[in-house]
Formats: C-alpha cells, structure tokens, sequence
C-alpha cells in the first residue's frame, strides 16, 4: 500500500453527488474512510463502492469516521450492513466511529448496534451489547 498517498477522494464525479463527501487515508492499522453530508439512498452505491475499495487495499481493519455525517435514512442504513457483509466475507475488520446524532439514532431504533465495532474514538457507544436503544457518552456529558 502507497503510504505516501495522503487522504484520497472516494466519490467519482464528486459534483454530481454534493451532499456527500468520502475520503481515505492510510492508518496504522488499516484504512481510515471518512465520510461528511448525508448518507442516504440517492448515494448508496457510492458509499458501498468506496468502503469496498478500503476493503480490499487495506490489508487490516477499514475504520469508517461517521462523525461528521448529518443525516442518514434506511439506505444508509442498508449500506453499512452491506460493508459489514463485504469485510466478514474478506476477513477484515470494519469498525465504526461515531458521535451521538443520527448514525446513532439510526442504528438504536433499528435494534442492530450490536452487529457493529465501534471504535475507541467513539464518543458515544452502546451501554451493553443486547441494549441498543440506550447510549451512553464515553465524555462523562
């Protein structure tokens, strides 16, 4: 893996989807995705693509940065499910870092928090695995 490649752009044709901002970069262990804007429907397959190309060139753990996501709806959702098949189906790990907002929410309403790893950098994470609905700040707020 090229080391010295920076953050790289994950979106083809980035002004064709404006609400969504995915970029990569090298980590210790892996690679980091970050993703900004909305994750929803209209851009699912591009999320779905970049998070694959982690997965293959990361030759460790994929850490997908959802913190600066501001809405997300059942397509994201079915997106992040879809990343966590494609990397158990590799081998890799796929962990996520998130804040307290709609990721969140999102991922407590529909019962399935405990399917993911969520990263230490996580500010809010669930209390215990098998209570979904019920996060806590790991910031003592």
């Amino acid at each position: 893996m090229d080391r010295a490649r920076g953050n790289q752009d994950l979106v083809k044709n980035v002004e064709d989807y404006p609400q969504l901002r995915i970029t990569s970069s090298d980590a210790v262990s892996g690679v980091a995705v970050r993703v900004a804007g909305e994750l929803d429907a209209a851009v699912e397959r591009q999320f779905v693509d970049a998070v694959s190309h982690a997965l293959q060139t990361s030759g460790g753990m994929v850490d997908v940065d959802l913190t600066r996501v501001t809405f997300i709806d059942s397509g994201g959702l079915r997106s992040l499910i879809r990343c966590l098949t494609d990397a158990q189906q590799a081998g890799t790990s796929l962990v996520l870092t998130v804040a307290y907002g709609p990721v969140t929410r999102l991922l407590a309403v529909s019962g399935i928090t405990e399917l993911f790893t969520f990263s230490a950098a996580s500010s809010f994470r669930p209390v215990r695995a098998g209570d979904p609905g019920h996060f806590r700040s790991l910031r003592g707020t």
